[in-house]
């Protein structure tokens, strides 16, 4: 997810709660990419919650004991990618991300910059300790 796009498009069904637990889709005015970035931080929430079970069943005696620890701070949030397209959707060249995407103007350069940086914000939060990033 980093630096390739392996989650897939914008369309997605997500339980509430996992969309609640990393915060839901941030509002930042012009930029796109909001869906990798919201992909992102479920992919690192459900990554540091298999962390935290492991470090939990090492530290706890018992594995159910370990598993209702981590569940009671960590509400679980789980993800699966499926690999093959599930509908069709037209695209334009008139307008939207794929105009913006092919076009080849220095504001389209700089555009396609932000909304990529958008979509790395949540691995450089996460591998700065949480700092927030805006």
């Amino acid at each position: 997810g980093a630096h390739l796009n392996c989650f897939g498009d914008a369309h997605v069904l997500l339980k509430r709660a996992a969309f609640e637990a990393v915060g839901g889709y941030t509002e930042d005015f012009g930029l796109g990419l909001e869906d990798w970035e919201l992909y992102a931080n479920l992919a690192l929430r459900a990554a540091a919650e298999r962390r935290a079970r492991a470090e939990a069943a090492d530290e706890v005696s018992g594995a159910q004991g370990a598993a209702q620890t981590v569940r009671a701070t960590m509400p679980p949030v789980h993800h699966l990618v499926i690999p093959c397209p599930l509908y069709w959707y037209r695209l334009s060249t008139g307008g939207g991300m794929l105009a913006r995407q092919h076009a080849d103007s220095p504001e389209a350069r700089a555009q396609r910059l932000a909304d990529r940086l958008r979509s790395m914000r949540p691995y450089v939060e996460h591998t700065w300790g949480g700092a927030r990033v805006d």
